[in-house]
């Protein structure tokens, strides 16, 4: 499906905002132009490449988006990052493989207060006006 003039309006504004921080800034009338450039092309594939190109920080302008040869249009690899260490928290033994999040199966029910704990329990009201149980009943 090409590129329709709304969505390379909300395309303009998400590469006007996606820019790094220190990375000159684009306007987006200047993003447009170059969408118009190449609306022709399937949408997912403009998708795609203008954020990689509004992500590149070494980008003055977005000239490269209307040049399908340009960096931006080829895919890359994912860039990988350095393993962090999980806190016990966050991390689950599952037989022999640690698991960076808890399954379903870890986690653990959320502590109930005691009864009388919670202020808003009935027993706490009851205490604290010196009623029991015994006092509630039927009257009828």
């Amino acid at each position: 499906m090409p590129v329709t003039k709304d969505q390379a309006q909300m395309l303009a504004t998400l590469a006007v905002a996606m820019r790094p921080t220190g990375a000159p800034r684009w306007e987006a009338p200047g993003v447009m132009a170059q969408l118009a450039k190449v609306a022709h092309m399937q949408l997912a594939d403009v998708v795609c490449a203008v954020a990689r190109a509004a992500a590149d920080r070494t980008l003055q302008t977005p000239g490269p988006i209307a040049n399908t040869q340009s960096p931006c249009w080829r895919e890359r690899p994912a860039e990988k990052t350095a393993p962090r260490n999980l806190r016990p928290s966050e991390s689950c033994w599952n037989g022999d493989h640690r698991l960076s999040f808890q399954p379903p199966c870890c986690e653990k029910p959320e502590r109930r207060p005691e009864r009388g704990g919670d202020p808003s329990h009935p027993d706490s009201i009851r205490a604290r006006m010196g009623w029991s149980r015994r006092d509630e009943g039927d009257e009828g």
